[in-house]
């Protein structure tokens, strides 16, 4: 089950879920390269149901790995995990994505999917101080905060209210480790793991027959050229619709992630290896899909067969970048920096 004290149950879910982040990021129906993904009924769906467990999910996993320590180790860890490489990669995507792609990203609005490295930042920095309080009663404090984003509130640093709307899972995850609870000793029946796996394609389906806009669910924004998220529910629909709508989303988004849950091995299987490197296909691979989309006509193509090819292809991309020989380098690089940093 260990190796090098790694549990498999978390390696297992990290390499699905950033397999995830990659596919929805290659079939995204926004993408305006391609009309046809844009019209795609089934692009939109399976979209919808990835982003609807992969965030919260990755949050959850983050807060409880998250140290609650403030000591020279703690820091370095913050900085060589999080800060480091996200100011290192605000740089680069700077210098090699035009301007008309994102025009307005800076440090403090960061370029497309690195949203994620900030808030993580942000959350690590707080794990300490709120390690002592009642981390359930700040949850539902939290929760009820975020309710009012209906409020049309127009525009917070990374995103519109994504820190409240996200902080939630990642407090979860510390509660579950300051309670001791190890979630890869839970055992789970041939039975569950079917209905959980039943209970992700009835929810595709629904997705898939209701037409719920991929937008609706994405984390909530204003910079990438059109609303996303909240703004775009409370654009397009009254008060009560809106909140109703972000009820259900919600309740979905922890239904679903607890279904991936069940159904990730426990055992150690051949991707097992790549899951300590997720950090890195998280931060390259829109690199990757730069390089397909200028130099090799990406998305110029329609059809099952091309979606077969983009599945295979993710797949792909995400082995490749989690390979230690991609990630090495970078580990060293950053390992200096943050020492630099500390020194």
């Amino acid at each position: 089950m260990k190796k090098n004290n790694r549990i498999a149950l978390y390696d297992n879910w990290k390499f699905f879920l950033i397999f995830s982040v990659v596919l929805v990021h290659m079939f995204s129906p926004s993408r305006s390269e391609s009309v046809g993904l844009t019209q795609n009924i089934f692009c939109n769906s399976f979209c919808v149901l990835i982003h609807l467990y992969v965030i919260p999910s990755f949050f959850f996993i983050s807060g409880y790995f998250s140290s609650v320590d403030v000591n020279e180790s703690s820091i370095k860890n913050i900085l060589n995990q999080v800060l480091v490489p996200y100011i290192f990669f605000e740089l680069i995507f700077n210098a090699l994505f035009p301007k008309s792609v994102l025009p307005n990203y800076s440090l403090i609005e960061p370029f497309y999917h690195l949203w994620f490295i900030g808030l993580l930042f942000l959350y690590r920095i707080i794990a300490p101080w709120v390690r002592n309080t009642n981390i359930i009663g700040f949850i539902v404090v939290i929760i009820l905060i975020s309710c009012i984003s209906h409020l049309e509130v127009k525009s917070m640093m990374w995103g519109s209210w994504n820190f409240v709307k996200y902080f939630p899972y990642f407090l979860i995850g510390m509660w579950f480790k300051k309670k001791n609870m190890d979630v890869s000793v839970y055992q789970f029946s041939s039975v569950l793991k079917f209905s959980s796996l039943l209970f992700l394609i009835i929810s595709f389906y629904l997705i898939f027959v209701l037409k719920i806009d991929f937008l609706e669910v994405l984390a909530d924004g204003s910079s990438s050229r059109e609303l996303t998220g909240l703004p775009l529910l409370i654009e397009k629909y009254s008060y009560l619709d809106s909140f109703i709508r972000d009820f259900v989303f919600r309740i979905f988004t922890v239904l679903l992630s607890i279904c991936v849950f069940i159904i990730i091995p426990r055992k150690k299987i051949w991707v097992s290896e790549y899951g300590s490197n997720t950090l890195y296909p998280y931060l390259l691979h829109p690199i990757i899909m730069n390089i397909l989309v200028q130099n090799f006509g990406f998305y110029k193509n329609e059809g099952d067969i091309f979606l077969i090819f983009l599945f295979i292809i993710s797949f792909l991309i995400t082995i490749f970048l989690s390979m230690n020989f991609v990630v090495t380098p970078f580990k060293k690089l950053f390992n200096y920096l943050s020492g630099k940093l500390i020194d």
